[in-house]
């Protein structure tokens, strides 16, 4: 069986790769099973954002989900994006008046108590942590012979904001019986706990 690992970065591109079990790369290297260009999709929809010029489209942080279908991208516009994990097809944005301020720096998953809605957070250089609620939505799609079918899809919602002191530098799920988030500041060397239940 192949692993799957994904990669993101300032180049741009999101990608996901199949990994042998045993760890041997052939001699031609390894190929992404999938990647999409985020400035190339900005570009063709046009839909960059109010901070496009400064803030590029770029990844700054994935994460996926612990089903392993759904990977969360930050971008460097802001934006938060939800994706399908297996194929790299765009099932939600989050842009425009939801989108943080400045670039959204980090995104995690956190557990949910329903099995059709989810919890996305993302933090950002406009100390922000934003929690995300993700439900499906069905969309409705073209069929053949002029039918139409409905097709999920995602929506990402906020749910609430945690206003930050600074900006954060890392961010990750603290391992408790609630759902809390440590957020660390190596600038001023402060480090918080939010217990997201409380909030």
């Amino acid at each position: 069986h192949a692993l799957r690992a994904y990669s993101a970065g300032l180049d741009g591109r999101i990608c996901a790769w199949s990994l042998p079990a045993d760890g041997k790369v052939g001699k031609g290297g390894l190929r992404p099973t999938w990647e999409c260009s985020l400035l190339a999709e900005a570009a063709a929809s046009a839909a960059g954002g109010s901070n496009q010029l400064l803030n590029p489209r770029l990844a700054h942080a994935i994460a996926i989900d612990a089903s392993g279908d759904l990977l969360a991208a930050a971008l460097g516009d802001g934006s938060v994006e939800l994706r399908c994990a297996s194929t790299g097809q765009q099932l939600a944005r989050a842009a425009d008046e939801d989108a943080h301020r400045g670039s959204a720096c980090q995104v995690g998953f956190l557990p949910a108590a329903g099995a059709d809605a989810g919890l996305l957070w993302s933090a950002g250089n406009d100390k922000l942590l934003r929690i995300w609620s993700i439900a499906t939505a069905a969309q409705k799609a073209s069929g053949a012979k002029g039918g139409s079918k409905q097709v999920p899809t995602r929506e990402l919602r906020p749910a609430f904001d945690v206003r930050l002191p600074h900006k954060p530098n890392w961010v990750t799920e603290v391992a408790t019986s609630k759902v809390a988030l440590c957020v660390a500041d190596v600038d001023s060397g402060t480090l918080a706990v939010y217990d997201l239940r409380d909030l």
